[in-house]
């Protein structure tokens, strides 16, 4: 914003048009998961939203029209991510195990948070802003060929699983996948449960999503941090919820596994703890003046709390269409 004389609203346009483009791609993500497979279509999302990463300095100099732009078609190709993995995920992922497996994937997203933001803050520091977008573009773009490489869209064409794994997977899903090939829109679109994760999700992200964007802001212009202060505080609440994921998810597997709870009350109980315990710690922030300790530790625990919703709201899906 300093170097490019951008207002406080067109850093607002520019740093929401990733979401802009984010949100296209959700449903037909899922779709043409269903068609091409999740390997191809995460693959060459991550790819696509990579090379746009490599081009976003050049695209700040063209102009902010060409930022953003450049932005919301990373965006694009990010908005298949999640879609793309839930439909592998319900061709690898036993019942009683989802909760645990999907929990690593959700995990490794904070964690990528937690690694990014302090280690932006240190690029900017010692070298130049602009090497933040061409290191993490070419590490997408060499991670693209990793998972080409090394990952199949189902267990039967794994190159190196075992026979006795792909015989436990196999057979642990084999009442829960479906031969329907046609969408049923009209069931899916009078679910309950259907809408109840969609406002779970709506709800939720539009929580995390604000602070994942406005957080570094906040902690400069609000809390005054320098940059490396900033990267190392800001990544300070994603390894909470990191944490918090992880271990939601082994509680929630061996609780249903136990059957001390049935799978719909896992759910909800998950939920609700990380609904209600992110809102509260989070209004407390807006009430404690220039504390900057007490805010950054009311912000870490909202964001740590909100981990629980992975094996809440997040992995529904698989519980409600497990195909």
């Amino acid at each position: 914003g300093e170097k490019y004389s951008w207002d406080a609203d067109t850093q607002g346009w520019i740093l929401g048009s990733f979401f802009h483009g984010y949100i296209i791609t959700q449903i037909p993500g899922g779709y043409l998961a269903s068609k091409i497979g999740g390997k191809l279509l995460l693959g060459f999302g991550v790819f696509g939203t990579s090379v746009f990463t490599l081009l976003t300095p050049l695209a700040a100099d063209l102009g902010v029209g060409y930022l953003i732009a450049v932005r919301a078609l990373e965006g694009l190709g990010e908005g298949v991510t999640f879609p793309a993995m839930h439909s592998m995920w319900s061709s690898w992922a036993p019942p009683l195990e989802r909760s645990k497996l999907l929990s690593i994937s959700y995990a490794g997203a904070q964690l990528g948070t937690v690694i990014s933001l302090p280690l932006s803050g240190l690029i900017c520091y010692y070298m130049n802003w602009v090497y933040v977008f061409y290191i993490f573009g070419a590490l997408g773009v060499l991670w693209f060929f990793f998972w080409m490489w090394l990952v199949s869209d189902t267990p039967e064409i794994h190159k190196s699983i075992s026979h006795a794994e792909k015989e436990y997977i196999l057979s642990s899903l084999k009442d829960q996948l479906s031969t329907q090939k046609s969408v049923p829109w009209r069931p899916i679109l009078e679910s309950l449960p259907l809408w109840a994760i969609v406002v779970a999700h709506f709800s939720y992200n539009w929580t995390f999503y604000t602070l994942l964007t406005l957080l570094p802001t906040y902690m400069k212009e609000i809390l005054r941090f320098d940059a490396q202060e900033n990267g190392f505080l800001s990544a300070l609440p994603y390894f909470g919820c990191w944490l918090c994921i992880i271990l939601s998810g082994q509680i929630a597997d061996y609780l249903r596994e136990k059957q001390t709870f049935s799978t719909v009350c896992v759910r909800k109980c998950f939920t609700l703890i990380g609904m209600i315990g992110p809102a509260v710690f989070l209004v407390a922030a807006g009430f404690i003046g220039c504390d900057y300790a007490l805010a950054v530790a009311f912000v870490t625990i909202s964001t740590t709390l909100g981990g629980f919703c992975t094996s809440g709201y997040s992995i529904n899906h698989l519980d409600i269409a497990p195909s």
